[in-house]
Parts: structure tokens; sequence; C-alpha cells
């Protein structure tokens, strides 16, 4: 099995890589990727995804039984990708990463569309977003979807969620930081604390395009992928403060207004890729925070001392 994965060796791509070492006997995997960085035994490309010269260079080199996109953040990402794959060969399977904020409740969120509230968990039949969300052009998983569809005939959309691990600090540091500066009390406004939305441990999201991959489907399929148990903010405060042995108060406030609408919540049925894929969490999502809790920890106190000294 010969896999080319384009970017997203930051955080959850090693762990595709990982997984798939382990899974498959003589998997050969390259990498595409702006740094070039090596991390395991794979072939490491430094190159531009949108240098089409580069990339049709390196595919026809590879000659990848599989493509596992971890970055088609634009549609045109997914349209160069596309064309390349379609001209060199057009049954190439493809996975692509996308995300849940395509769904329509993420426009309910943002208020970019003005739209009823969605029920959750959502499905992957439910109602998408119809134009482009908060972030604007730079960040279009919607029409990266959309594109490669209608381009390709064999595509795997995993729609990811927030997902978290070390080394990302985006999904603690705003609690973990004022439990670490020792303040003794956080405060919630009272509807981010209600606020229910799905996350994924990093290793686990790897997982995810690992089933998929060994599945290798062709046609179009489309999965969420998250844990079952979706927290809601003060539960998430509530077990970043258990394990980090933060003894103060959290407080649910009335009086901080909120530039999102979070009477929505942004929670997914992730039943569909467990039933078809047979995916589970391998990994222990309790484990994977506490290790993203003390490695933040211990790299802010080596900052310090560093620092000091």
């Amino acid at each position: 099995m010969k896999v080319l994965i384009i970017g997203g060796t930051g955080l959850v791509g090693p762990y595709v890589m990982q997984e798939t070492y382990s899974g498959w006997q003589g998997a050969k995997i390259s990498t595409v990727t702006r740094s070039g960085k090596q991390y395991f035994t794979e072939r490491a490309f430094k190159a531009d995804r949108n240098n089409i010269a580069e990339m049709e260079r390196i595919i026809k080199e590879v000659s990848p039984d599989c493509v596992i996109d971890m970055i088609p953040f634009t549609g045109k990402d997914a349209q160069n990708t596309s064309l390349l794959i379609s001209r060199i060969n057009h049954d190439i399977p493809v996975i692509a990463i996308s995300s849940i904020d395509v769904y329509s409740a993420y426009a309910k969120i943002h208020r970019t569309e003005d739209v009823d509230y969605q029920q959750c968990p959502i499905t992957e039949d439910m109602a998408l977003r119809q134009t482009l969300g908060a972030e604007g052009e730079k960040y279009d998983k919607l029409n990266a979807e959309r594109i490669y569809l209608e381009t390709l005939p064999n595509v795997t959309i995993l729609r990811f969620p927030a997902t978290y691990g070390w080394p990302d600090r985006r999904r603690i540091d705003h609690y973990l930081d004022p439990m670490l500066n020792g303040e003794d009390e956080i405060k919630i406004p009272h509807q981010r604390a209600s606020w229910k939305f799905s996350r994924c441990l990093h290793k686990n999201a790897a997982y995810a395009v690992f089933k998929a991959l060994e599945t290798n489907l062709d046609g179009h399929h489309i999965y969420n992928v998250a844990e079952e148990n979706a927290l809601t903010d003060f539960e998430w405060c509530k077990k970043i403060a258990a394990l980090c042995g933060w003894q103060g108060k959290i407080t649910i406030s009335d009086n901080q207004p909120e530039d999102a609408d979070l009477k929505q919540d942004l929670y997914v049925s992730t039943q569909k890729i467990r039933d078809e894929l047979g995916f589970t969490e391998k990994y222990s999502p309790d484990e994977g925070l506490a290790e993203t809790v003390k490695l933040y920890a211990y790299n802010r106190l080596d900052a310090l001392y560093k620092q000091c000294y």
C-alpha cells in the first residue's frame, strides 16, 4: 500500500502515519508539506500543494494507491489536487479531511445565515451552510468537499470536530492558563457554560483516517468523526481543573455578552462511522487530555525558567 499524505503533519498527520505503519505491514508513506520535515521512515517532499507542476511530478513519482488530503482548506486546494488526480489516475481514492463547521448549525452560531435552530446530534445528511463561514474564503471546507465530490469517483469525506491533543494549545489554554496562574475563580458566561460541542483526541481522529484507508471504499462517503460523549464548556473546564489539581471555583456568570449564538449546540452523531467502518476510540480521551494538560504545564514552566536564567 502506497499512501500520499498532503499536509497536516503538525497535529493529526504523524498519528495517521503511525496507525498506517502499525496496521499495514509494508506500507509506504510519502508526505507533501511546506517544511518537508520527516517524522518516521516516510518519504518527505517539500512543496507548495498548489504548485501544479511540482505536485504532478510528486504524484507520478509516488504512484499512490490512496491520497489523504489533511488540509483542503479552500476550493482551490481541492480543485488543483482533484484535477491532477483526474489527469494521472482518475480512480485513485481520496480521503479528505473536512470539518463539522460545514453544517448549517455553524452558520446559526456565527449568525452568517438566517436559519432555524438545528437539532443535535447532527447527522451526515442534515443541512449544510449555503455561504462562506465566519472565516471567509481562506477557510472554505464547504467548497472543498463539493469540488472533490463533483470531480472524483472515489472520495471519503471525514468531518472532524474540535481536535485536541499535544502540541495543540487552543482547546485548553483559555481555562488552563488562569488555573496555572493561581487564580481562585473562573467565570463562564451562562450560554457558554451550557454550550455543547463535539471534540476528538488527535490520536483517535488519526485512527478514523486509518479505518477509512483500511476499508478502501469505492464511491462517495461522508462520516462525522467525534467522541460519543459531547461535553458542555462547563464540563470541559471541570475536567481540565481536575487533571491539573486546581481547587478554585467555577462560576456561571449572567453578565458577559457573547458574540456567537450559543443557544445553538454543535455536536454530531458518529453512529455511521462506527457502524460502517468499525471506528471506536482506540485511545482513552481522558488519558489523552491528561497528557495534553501535563505537557502544556511543563512547557509553560520550562519557558518561564528559561526567561529567568
